[in-house]
């Protein structure tokens, strides 16, 4: 039970020198760092800590766990405080680790190269991602099952393809795989191929993978339900089954639009992909971003993905939308069909990161590059 806190108790602590007396002294210093830490300096707060440490061994088990559940569910516990109990006996540390607010992503990292500290960390409520990935990237079966149970996280892309390939031998893995929100229909059809029959079966209901009836009519429904009107294009650039008279619509900068019989959308393009289309693929991304093929064939060949997410962003992609693309773009280029995790991590991040103002400025002068050297063929 708490002891209440004063000044007098701390003074008669520590002119007690028997255990006891340091164990009590502990708890005080403790309840005082923890009311009053994130108004002290860092050279006091160096202080409590140096003195903390000096008193733990004396510091009875239930001190020390009463200090450290009352630092798990203090909000604005002083960092320290919570890193030195973090270090203590696993059963003391366990609550600090599990959901103390004030441990920084960098303390959980250095905290969970300890195995046993690593399982609860991965279970922790709101686990910040790159932790997450640090630890399923250790390929420990059992850390990779606490973190797919955990529902409170979200899951990298990175993460989860290191994830299945844990599974392939573990049916229990690829049970929580499978349930997860951040499994990818493209990664979901490939872990189909040799998952358990009843995680497959799972698989194909999400996804939808199963056709009812023949190939032709499953592909011919399939783009019916992306929008795709009747009527084919004569020409693979997508400028409609029939030739109208009057001038296409014009943006502002000159390029023209899409014709809008043909609602090209980044759903088709995954279809056409996973067809081996790639040509066709690339025509229509330039169609849709209003670029040249030529251009867009150049962008799929950066090992970076730089380009391609500039101009996927350009026309509102979507993220998942945009790891799917870009993956099949690199499976198809790739000897053996496959692409290493972290090159599609690497593309996400720039997905993510790069400036709003510098995607409308590069897409600008791509297309104004563009018109300019069409305009200058037509007049040579």
């Amino acid at each position: 039970m708490t002891e209440a806190f004063s000044i007098e108790a701390l003074m008669e602590s520590a002119r007690d020198r028997t255990p006891e007396g340091r164990s009590r002294l502990f708890g005080l210093l403790g309840q005082l760092f923890l009311a009053r830490g994130q108004g002290l300096s860092e050279g006091e707060k160096r202080g409590f800590i140096e003195l903390l440490e000096i008193l733990h061994p004396f510091a009875t088990v239930e001190a020390r766990l009463e200090l450290a559940y009352a630092t798990a569910n203090a909000p604005f516990a002083p960092g320290e405080l919570a890193k030195l109990l973090a270090g203590d006996d696993i059963e003391i540390a366990s609550l600090v680790l599990f959901q103390a607010e004030s441990l920084a992503t960098m303390d959980l990292m250095a905290l969970s190269e300890d195995p046993e500290r690593a399982t609860i960390i991965a279970a922790r409520r709101a686990l910040p991602m790159i932790v997450a990935d640090a630890l399923m990237r250790r390929s420990d079966p059992d850390l990779a099952r606490v973190l797919l149970k955990n529902e409170t996280i979200k899951l990298s892309i990175p993460a989860m393809a290191g994830a299945i390939e844990l599974a392939r031998d573990d049916l229990d893995l690829q049970q929580r795989i499978a349930k997860r929100p951040e499994l990818m229909e493209e990664a979901g059809i490939e872990m189909a191929e040799w998952a358990d029959p009843a995680v497959r079966e799972e698989l194909i209901e999400r996804f939808e993978l199963a056709p009812e009836e023949g190939d032709t009519i499953a592909r011919l429904r399939n783009l019916l339900s992306l929008a795709v009107e009747s009527g084919a294009p004569r020409e693979p650039d997508f400028t409609g089954a029939a030739r109208v008279p009057t001038e296409p619509a014009t943006e502002p900068d000159g390029m023209p639009l899409p014709d809008p019989r043909f609602r090209l959308s980044p759903r088709l393009m995954v279809e056409t992909l996973r067809r081996g289309e790639r040509a066709m693929a690339e025509a229509m991304f330039a169609r849709m971003a209003s670029l040249p093929i030529g251009l867009v064939q150049r962008f799929v060949k950066e090992n970076n993905g730089e380009s391609i997410a500039i101009a996927a962003r350009a026309i509102g992609m979507a993220r998942e939308e945009f790891a799917t693309i870009y993956l099949l773009w690199r499976k198809a280029q790739s000897q053996d069909g496959l692409v290493a995790a972290g090159a599609l991590g690497g593309a996400l991040d720039l997905f993510d990161t790069i400036p709003q103002d510098r995607v409308e400025v590069e897409i600008r002068t791509w297309r104004r590059t563009a018109r300019a050297e069409a305009n200058g063929a037509e007049s040579a």
